[in-house]
């Protein structure tokens, strides 16, 4: 007789399996067709080869500019796919030659034609590419964005790890791992995950930091430890350093603290290391990224 599985290798199994078709996303969806990977791989490639990361008015990269011209993409509306291919062999075979041969010489970033649409994202996720990009400047367009797609996506797969397995070990003790379940299953009930993850964004580092916001600000509920604190306005800073979308998990934070204190003020010695505690949270993250 055959055993059933255990919730942890079912959690295991329906992760691997959203790693899996994130990957076959990456690799299935042609160049420049994730949601803003034009503006986001100029934004990379600005980053790495300038050493200045984009500003307002910031063109978009020439790269761009010259696969639109033969090619069709999301961001070009007066040509698309159905037009491309019955426009004969030819015009389907430079679109094939530019996203699959190498380019006679690594790529560098010069403006083109386009403003870069965002331009208002700071810097992190960025930095983080520019190695990535580095290492594949010599490849095919398609096979570089696919090695930055992929990256992308492993953060934000990260997240769903991360947020399933801690539901998982919290729900141990009580012998139920509906929440740990529902969290690996996340990108079935929600399948705009994978075109949102599985791309060149920055969305996939937001999840990932806001997954690890959440486990220190359990830990600094749960211990008041000024330590919880610190790790805590360092992981928020990181996150406000990726995306404007994090500043209200930074707003939801700073009430849940405030609200424990309020709840500490029977016992003197905790509420003043919760008050504490929020002084140097909320300075320390104002310092490095306010």
């Amino acid at each position: 007789m055959i055993s059933p599985a255990s919730p942890r290798t079912i959690v295991s199994l329906l992760l691997f399996a959203a790693l899996l078709i994130g990957i076959a996303h990456a690799a299935l969806i042609p160049p420049f067709e994730g949601i803003d990977e034009a503006a986001h791989y100029s934004y990379i490639q600005q980053l790495t080869d300038t050493g200045r990361w984009t500003r307002r008015g910031d063109g978009i990269s020439q790269d761009v500019d010259a696969y639109v011209k033969v090619a069709p993409t999301g961001m070009d509306k007066a040509q698309p796919y159905e037009r491309f291919f019955v426009n004969g062999t030819a015009m389907v075979d430079a679109g094939r030659d530019a996203a699959h041969l190498t380019p006679p010489e690594p790529r560098m970033w010069r403006p083109g034609a386009v403003a870069n649409w965002q331009a208002q994202h700071p810097p992190l996720y960025y930095l983080l590419m520019a190695p990535v990009y580095q290492v594949s400047k010599t490849w095919s367009l398609g096979s570089q964005l696919f090695l930055i797609r992929v990256t992308s996506y492993l953060l934000a797969w990260g997240a769903l790890c991360i947020a399933a397995f801690s539901a998982l070990r919290m729900a141990s003790q009580q012998k139920e791992s509906t929440a740990a379940f529902a969290l690996a299953l996340w990108p079935v009930f929600f399948p705009m995950w994978f075109p949102e993850m599985a791309r060149v964004g920055n969305d996939g580092l937001v999840a990932l930091i806001s997954a690890l916001i959440a486990l220190a600000m359990a830990a600094s509920v749960s211990s008041a430890s000024i330590v919880c604190y610190v790790l805590l306005a360092g992981l928020m800073s990181l996150g406000l350093l990726t995306k404007a979308t994090i500043i209200p998990v930074a707003a939801a934070v700073s009430v849940v603290l405030l609200v424990e204190a309020h709840r500490a003020r029977a016992d003197a010695i905790l509420l003043r290391r919760r008050l504490l505690g929020f002084f140097v949270y909320a300075t320390l993250t104002a310092a490095i990224c306010g």
